[in-house]
């Protein structure tokens, strides 16, 4: 509702921890409803470090370049194509 942001995403980074994986996916969702990309990109790497999310957060939040480097890592050519495409054309991929 576009109040008390901070406190909220305080409040649920604080009940973060590696072995609660639905808090993460609370914390991350809504960083990216805020349009917080880095941020949850940050926390998505950290907490599921598995997960497609941190390459659709990479496309959002503007990072071609760990987006690449993620695709690389898991063997996904796909994603490395977008990474490539998009550090080509930023402005036209972006959301």
């Amino acid at each position: 509702m576009g109040e008390e942001v901070e406190d909220a995403v305080a409040h649920f980074r604080q009940k973060l921890t590696r072995e609660d994986p639905q808090a993460a996916e609370v914390v991350i969702g809504l960083l990216a409803r805020l349009e917080r990309y880095p941020d949850a990109l940050e926390l998505a790497l950290e907490h599921l470090p598995e997960s497609p999310t941190a390459l659709k957060l990479c496309q959002l939040a503007g990072d071609s370049e760990r987006l690449k480097e993620l695709a690389r890592e898991r063997g996904d050519p796909l994603s490395f194509a977008a990474g490539a495409v998009q550090a080509a054309e930023p402005s036209t991929l972006r959301r």
